[in-house]
């Protein structure tokens, strides 16, 4: 109920608000007679039932009359209680006193006037019926409005503008009214403009207030950023809801406010997304960005939150479920710090044994066939195997350069080592799964490859290698080329694709292998003879 209804000073000293001073000072005789004695008084405009019980003491009646010393108060708590003017009047308050308040407003429709409007009106408050009662006090002020100020005091002026004003502060003093549930369809224009400026500039500067808010919030901080977004939207929420009750979509107010808060909720999202490593943060993302999509209003705040939802949700949908997700990241993580390191076998041993463990664990989720897993695994496998091909590729150079018989030997023997290496890294290459395009295509030709070389020089190619004594070779056949190419997974458009580090190849030029064996008799006779002449 609307305390200046409730606790109007006439309500509490029983008089209507055009009740003489006789009738006021009689009440406040008979209130302190009854409280002397320890009794309770009432009077008929109690309406007792219609509104809650009044609680009468010495010294709210004192105080009542206080509040109607003045003109300016006495209008003021008029414009929200009864007036009793009419024969019709007195007869409708009979029903009203009596409870039925229907049949009491019927009888005031049936003729317009002052007392008619303003007690209607009364009613309507009452019953929370605010858009009649806004209604009524439009067309009472606008008609009758002198008319109400020489009813309480020739002295007082005011204004349509003035009255529509006053109405509406002493209603913002309210706790318990809100404005919006008032409304315009049945008033003047001037009504119209006043409610419209009163509830939805202030609206607008509260949300506008949201918004900078969460601008101020630094854009290095994902964390802050998606806070920031969350309370923007949940801020707002109910701001939303109240301009939309006093403020049409078509207006351009609304229109503005609303996609400057769709654009900051937006660009939160985005702003956590880009510089997050949560692995869920696509999923954090996507309410923020949608939410930004449901409240933009103008075609371009709508197209580019469209487009964000659009890039967002093909992100997540090719994300991996969640429950592997840290495996995934892990190898990632892996094949990022594999290419920074120098290039070695022993990196590229380290590369495989690390990433095994966490591509169990996803296959154990996702199946071995799973077309995900496979990727990953692939990735793997064709990050070691291009750099194992630039390993074995820099040994052969190695052998093509040197035309001195001892470092020749040297080298043959470095050769013959990595070969070896080589092959234990491709036995554990294969415990690991790979898509069929690229094993059919790349890795199993390279795996032949390599075993050709390691039969040249008599290195063991089964499934338990041992290191071979080098030893001098007897005129040995061109050896096949290690081809190493980028490797692209079939399914190509990997986040994680990886790069191999060299395009050379293997075997390209045929090493002077006669040229070698004359050499090593040389040296053998050399430090025979060496030996014989010591």
């Amino acid at each position: 109920m609307i305390n200046v209804v409730e606790n109007n000073p006439y309500r509490i000293l029983g008089v209507y608000a055009n009740s003489p001073k006789r009738d006021v000072l009689a009440n406040e005789g008979k209130v302190k007679a009854f409280l002397k004695v320890g009794r309770a008084v009432s009077f008929p405009l109690d309406l007792n039932g219609l509104l809650p019980n009044v609680n009468r003491t010495e010294a709210s009646v004192v105080q009542a009359k206080s509040d109607l010393s003045l003109p300016q108060e006495q209008l003021k708590y008029a414009m929200f209680w009864f007036l009793n003017i009419t024969p019709i009047d007195k007869i409708a308050f009979n029903h009203l006193f009596a409870g039925n308040m229907d049949d009491a407003v019927e009888l005031w429709k049936k003729k317009e006037c002052l007392s008619s409007l303003q007690n209607r009106m009364m009613c309507y408050l009452i019953n929370g019926k605010y858009v009649y009662a806004a209604g009524m006090a439009d067309r009472l002020y606008l008609k009758y409005g002198s008319d109400f100020c020489n009813l309480i005091s020739p002295t007082l002026t005011l204004s349509h503008e003035d009255f529509v004003n006053k109405f509406f502060d002493i209603l913002e003093g309210e706790t318990n009214v809100d404005l919006s549930s008032f409304s315009w369809e049945r008033c003047s224009q001037l009504w119209k403009d006043t409610l419209n400026g009163r509830l939805v500039s202030p609206v607008i500067s509260q949300i506008e207030a949201c918004i900078n808010k969460a601008k101020s919030v630094q854009r290095n901080s994902p964390s802050a950023r998606y806070d920031a977004g969350v309370t923007l939207m949940n801020d707002t929420k109910p701001l939303i809801a109240k301009l939309k009750k006093v403020c049409a979509s078509s207006d351009m107010r609304y229109q503005n406010v609303m996609d400057k808060l769709a654009n900051e909720i937006l660009q939160c999202g985005i702003d956590y997304y880009n510089k997050s490593d949560d692995d869920d943060k696509g999923e954090k993302a996507m309410p923020l960005q949608r939410y930004a999509l449901q409240i933009a209003v103008g075609p371009m705040a709508k197209s580019r939150c469209q487009e964000n939802v659009d890039i967002l949700q093909k992100n997540i949908d090719s994300l991996p479920p969640k429950a592997v997700r840290p495996y995934v990241n892990a190898i990632i993580s892996e094949l990022k710090n594999f290419k920074t390191r120098s290039s070695s076998i022993s990196n590229i041993n380290t590369l495989l044994n690390n990433s095994k463990p966490h591509l169990l664990e996803i296959k154990g989720v996702l199946g071995s066939t799973n077309s995900e897993y496979l990727k990953l695994s692939t990735l793997v496998v064709a990050a070691a195997l291009g750099e194992l091909i630039d390993e074995v590729n820099a040994a052969q150079e190695e052998c093509r350069d040197n035309y001195d018989a001892v470092m020749q030997l040297l080298s043959i023997s470095d050769l013959m080592n990595v070969l070896s290496d080589a092959w234990r890294v491709t036995l554990l290459m294969d415990t690991f799964d790979v898509e069929a395009q690229f094993k059919i295509n790349r890795y199993d030709g390279q795996k032949r490859a390599l075993r050709g070389l390691c039969n040249q020089f008599n290195v063991s190619t089964s499934t338990t290698v041992r290191q071979s004594q080098p030893r001098p070779v007897s005129s040995p056949r061109p050896s096949q080329s290690l081809q190493s190419r980028p490797v692209s997974s079939p399914n190509a458009q990997s986040p994680h694709q990886s790069e191999h580090k060299s395009t050379s190849s293997y075997g390209d030029g045929d090493i002077p292998w006669g040229c070698i064996r004359l050499l090593v008799i040389c040296f053998i006779l050399l430090m025979f003879l060496f030996i014989i002449s010591m």
